[in-house]
């Protein structure tokens, strides 16, 4: 705050930096791990939600492949 109140513009786009870095994809892979809980009547919405799920993970691949990322960058 100090930065900010006497205008040290450098400080302040340096801490900004810092703060809103995004994600580093240089890191070999990513582990996601989803957890879904239901009764046995939930079964057909359990199941469409694992498709959905799928889907997701499918899309995020064919994005990371159109930006010549590695599509394996991620485990499902």
């Amino acid at each position: 705050m100090a930065a900010l109140n006497t205008g040290n513009i450098v400080a302040v786009k340096e801490f900004l930096k810092n703060q809103n870095q995004g994600a580093n994809l240089v890191t070999a892979s990513s582990r996601t791990v989803l957890l879904m809980d239901a009764t046995g009547s939930m079964a057909s919405l359990l199941s469409a939600a694992k498709e959905t799920v799928c889907t997701m993970f499918e899309r995020a691949a064919g994005i990371l492949n159109n930006l010549a990322l590695p599509s394996d960058a991620f485990q499902l």
